[in-house]
């Protein structure tokens, strides 16, 4: 852009922007308006440095910075473009950038000349000598600071400005800082992805400087279109499969929210097999679920909690935790009555949770049934019936419930067979029905046996006499 004027009437100032994020190579050199071209950056500072996140410049901090010039520098400007800004050139040979400073601090720009004298280079810079370190949760604040959430997720984020004398400097917060406050001198951060970026001003007598922090929290959340974008997590999302593939299929995408990181990685447990790159244009990667459908934790049925991590920085974080598959169960088994006589019938009834198709068995002699059910059971003896539920990856569940059978008591006194008195006294009740009675009376075998199951009578071999009178009984007997 063209120069603009500035505090002092016989310089104008030039404002120059790369964006290193998104420019690879060699970019050619810095263009001023007119079209000239400088070379690679010339200015070189020598000092101790705190690292922020701002872009108004290096930020040093204790000593004032030392400019190193190279050689063919003739001139240095040094000044402060504010309402009353300063300016003051010297000669980087014969004077020091501290001296010329004299004590300053504040946001600075530096230029230097040839003897010509035309422009080499320009840069911005900023100098504290109260703060000697930022500390993030007790760690120096370095490019490298990664803040990972706990399982819990976040707690309070605490900021403090360490000042040369190793006492506390307290900072004052920008009005437009949210979710942040000043305790005890200690800048608190509230767990809120809009509490992540602060701005303060750290001051003292002679000047101040604003400190920009983006603190490198990472959150995230699941987006599908046409619905509501729900708030931003720091705990993993949980979910089962069949959820995991219903949102797959409407292509929801997990957005995870990180300036820092150009690149992650991502994948089920260990294995981060995918790639995923940031725009230059957003502060999210975007990860479409359906880049894991065919995945093993989601395809077939999953035996323990399965999580869809990122890697950043070196650091595994679980964002998505997919729950294992509920275990299959027998809520009842049973059979009513427990206890019957031989040839009753009793109900067996069954309810189960969580079973595949096919995967409710009861033996003996029933095999596959459905999951919740009753059947009508008859035994000639006690049986005990096993119902079995049936799961990939887990042991068969088992459960067991008895039939007893009971054989009928028989009253060998009363048969119901009628026979003749010897000497011609009327009728007494015999031992059995003859054959002969048996024949007559036009039952079958099976009938006959049922019969004599169920009133405990039986044949009289010995008889050779047939009675009407036991004809009409057996009759009536099959018939009722």
């Amino acid at each position: 852009m063209e120069a603009e004027d500035c505090a002092d009437g016989e310089f104008r100032a030039h404002y120059f922007y790369r964006n290193n994020e998104t420019q690879r190579g060699d970019s050619g050199g810095f263009r001023e308006w007119e079209g000239q071209t400088f070379g690679e950056n010339v200015i070189n500072f020598a000092g101790n440095a705190a690292y922020d996140n701002s872009d108004e410049g290096e930020l040093f901090v204790g000593e004032a910075p030392s400019l190193e010039a190279p050689p063919g520098i003739e001139w240095a400007r040094v000044g402060q473009e504010e309402e009353r800004g300063w300016g003051e050139n010297f000669q980087p040979n014969e004077e020091s950038l501290s001296a010329t400073l004299n004590g300053r601090e504040g946001r600075f720009f530096l230029r230097i000349y040839d003897s010509s004298p035309r422009l080499m280079d320009s840069e911005a810079f900023r100098y504290s000598s109260s703060l000697k370190e930022i500390q993030v949760n007790g760690q120096e604040y370095t490019e490298g600071t990664v803040l990972m959430p706990p399982p819990s997720g976040y707690d309070l984020v605490k900021v403090r400005f360490v000042g040369a004398d190793g006492k506390t400097i307290s900072p004052v917060v920008a009005g437009h800082t949210s979710h942040s406050a000043v305790r005890a001198d200690i800048l608190e951060v509230s767990p809120h992805p809009y509490a992540d970026r602060i701005e303060c001003f750290i001051g003292s007598g002679t000047g101040g400087v604003t400190v920009v922090l983006q603190l490198p929290r990472i959150w995230w959340r699941l987006e599908q279109e046409g619905e509501d974008r729900p708030e931003w997590s720091d705990t993993p999302i949980v979910m089962t499969r069949q959820v995991f593939d219903s949102h797959a299929r409407k292509n929801a995408k997990l957005a995870v929210l990180s300036k820092q990181f150009q690149t992650l990685r991502i994948g089920f447990d260990d294995d981060l097999d995918r790639k995923c790159s940031r725009k230059a244009d957003t502060d999210c990667f975007f990860i479409p679920l359906a880049d894991f459908r065919d995945y093993t934790q989601i395809s077939e049925r999953l035996t323990h909690d399965a999580r869809l991590n990122i890697e950043c920085a070196g650091k595994i974080l679980p964002i998505i935790r997919v729950s294992a598959d509920s275990l299959p169960e027998i809520v009842s088994f049973e059979v009513n009555p427990p206890s019957v006589l031989s040839g009753e019938t009793a109900l067996l009834r069954w309810e189960t949770r969580n079973v595949n198709a096919n995967g409710v068995d009861i033996s003996p002699a029933i095999g596959s049934v459905v999951r919740c059910g009753e059947r009508e059971v008859k035994r000639a003896y006690t049986t005990t019936f096993r119902l079995t539920l049936k799961a990939s990856g887990h042991e068969d569940v088992k459960q067991s419930c008895t039939l007893e059978v009971n054989p009928r008591q028989v009253n060998k006194s009363v048969s119901g067979a009628m026979v003749k008195r010897s000497g011609g006294g009327g009728f007494r009740e015999g031992k059995g029905f003859s054959q002969g009675e048996y024949e007559a009376s036009g039952l079958t075998f099976q009938e006959l046996r049922k019969i004599m199951d169920r009133r405990g009578c039986f044949i009289d071999t010995r008889r050779r006499t047939k009675h009407q009178t036991n004809i009409d009984l057996l009759r009536r007997w099959r018939d009722t």
